[in-house]
């Protein structure tokens, strides 16, 4: 079966490495963090590989990043003016530069002089959104689970599948987990802003949305499964396997037919696509999220 994808968002900034916050182990939420929370107890709640015996060095360098950061947790919570909770992550014992080279890449986002296939159309004079939408609680169901990139920078992958994975459940009524390592690994990389770049070097997603319909489509994500977890910028992406698959699968699962691009900073034009069309995908720069743990993200913007 074909579906179309109608949308991509307005692509904000460059798709920097976003780990989501898959943390088991049961670590305290940030109602019950003050600043008599211990490291050990932090080690033992993410599975932390330190030893105070073994490494008493590495152990102290890392209490006293998270000794550090757990203060400011607590103050950030403690301001009743915030919209959103910070909390704990397996982040949070790591330090600043360590944050920033996670992924292996730097990226300056450009959109290198691509067009979109058309802009989202103009919003009517009486549009009025909904007062909440939320298409988690689409039925029947919409996105599928959120997933981890690891140390990959190819968020923009990730974002352009899943949101095949939205209008083909739109479409059909139909939720499948698509294949983001056959856009990590198969999208001809020399046309990524800047050239070059593209695989777990970053990208765009508008660029693997353009690239699936010349794959003459995606696959499902059990027929092609994401493998570059631990690969960075600085390492080759996994090799393409279309060609081995073509041998054995005789079509992929889902084609696309291009993108619609949503104008840059329009609220009222990036709502309208939310209500009349579906889910969009967009890019953010993450360094911020790492300690996010619930709310309304939001944080000062500079003075130009």
């Amino acid at each position: 079966m074909q579906t179309g994808v109608p949308m991509i968002a307005a692509l904000v900034v460059a798709c920097l490495l976003m780990a989501t916050a898959t943390n088991a182990r049961h670590h305290p939420q940030w109602s019950d963090l003050n600043e008599h929370y211990t490291f050990d107890k932090y080690v033992q709640h993410f599975g932390k590989p330190y030893d105070a015996a073994a490494d008493p060095k590495e152990w102290a360098r890392r209490e006293k990043i998270f000794g550090a950061k757990l203060l400011e947790i607590v103050a950030h919570n403690a301001d009743v003016s915030q919209s959103w909770k910070m909390g704990l992550t397996r982040f949070t014992d790591w330090s600043g530069e360590e944050l920033r080279n996670y992924g292996g890449y730097k990226l300056k986002y450009d959109d290198g002089g691509v067009k979109p296939v058309r802009v989202h159309e103009a919003v009517p004079a009486d549009f009025t959104p909904p007062e909440q939408l939320d298409y988690r609680l689409h039925e029947p169901r919409v996105l599928t689970a959120v997933k981890s990139q690891g140390n990959c920078a190819d968020c923009w992958a990730h974002s352009a599948t899943e949101e095949i994975e939205s209008f083909y459940a739109l479409l059909t009524g139909e939720l499948h987990v698509l294949s983001q390592q056959q856009i990590t690994s198969c999208t001809n990389m020399s046309k990524c802003p800047p050239a070059g770049y593209g695989g777990c070097f970053g990208g765009s997603p508008h660029l693997g949305v353009e690239q699936v319909a010349k794959f003459g489509g995606l696959h499902s994500n059990w027929q092609y499964p994401f493998t570059d977890w631990g690969v960075t910028g600085n390492q080759n992406t996994s090799k393409c396997r279309l060609p081995e698959l073509a041998k054995v699968i005789q079509k992929p699962f889902a084609t696309t037919t291009g993108y619609v691009h949503v104008p840059t900073n329009d609220a009222n034009a990036t709502l309208h696509a939310l209500v009349t069309k579906g889910p969009l995908s967009i890019g953010v720069a993450a360094m911020p999220w790492y300690n996010y743990e619930g709310g309304i993200f939001s944080i000062p913007t500079k003075a130009s």
